[in-house]
């Protein structure tokens, strides 16, 4: 099971990546300068937060069809467990 992100951190970090999908990346540093860069956050929580579920959506390869990922012939979804 993973950690529960409440809505709007999740549709921020979905917009974020919707609008500027290549400025993001997969390490959470470089996203925390990014998210305090294209957005108006002004608290440093809400700000790692929102650039943790960028770097944990992106290292999951959201937006990456099934074939791409690896998926078997009956749609099971091949994601990395950790």
């Amino acid at each position: 099971m993973g950690n529960i992100r409440p809505t709007y951190i999740k549709r921020v970090a979905k917009e974020l990546l919707r609008l500027y999908p290549t400025r993001s990346r997969t390490t959470s540093i470089t996203n925390k300068a990014k998210v305090s860069e294209l957005t108006d956050v002004t608290t440093s929580i809400m700000r790692n937060r929102i650039a943790g579920y960028v770097t944990r959506y992106k290292a999951a390869g959201a937006g990456v069809t099934r074939s791409e990922r690896g998926g078997d012939a009956a749609g099971v979804w091949a994601l990395p467990w950790r």
